[in-house]
């Protein structure tokens, strides 16, 4: 893959298998933005944040930590 500086990633932090946690790392400069519509919050820098995630349609996928 070509990754090219300033692009917007997003990928799985946590190794393959069963868990309790996942985590995905979203870094960028449309981090915020696709925080926004997953959760429909804005991100505070620093603070974690008690969220569900969103499907496009508004649907609750899950619960979870946004940081």
């Amino acid at each position: 893959m070509d990754y090219r500086r300033g692009d917007t990633i997003a990928a799985p932090a946590t190794p393959p298998g069963s868990g309790a946690v996942a985590i995905i790392r979203i870094s960028g400069p449309a981090a915020r933005s696709i925080a926004r519509a997953l959760t429909g919050l804005d991100a505070r820098p620093r603070y974690a944040e008690l969220c569900s995630f969103r499907e496009a349609d508004g649907t609750r996928i899950d619960q979870g930590l946004m940081l």
